[in-house]
């Protein structure tokens, strides 16, 4: 809920609760052999991992 605190604060409007409020968005790095190397669950729709984070793991399966 901060990440839309700081938008009110910043002078932006809420437009309200589009699309599937109940859907989170996530991260996964599977690799080659079909094996999850990185699994984040979006506690938020601003929760998402450092995508220096992402690239570490990816650049570990080359």
């Amino acid at each position: 809920w901060w990440g839309y605190a700081r938008l009110l604060l910043a002078g932006r409007r809420w437009r309200g609760i589009q699309g599937d409020s109940g859907q989170l968005g996530g991260d996964v790095i599977v690799d080659g052999n079909g094996i999850v190397r990185l699994a984040h669950r979006s506690h938020d729709p601003t929760d998402r991992p450092p995508v220096k984070l992402l690239l570490d793991v990816i650049e570990q399966l080359e």
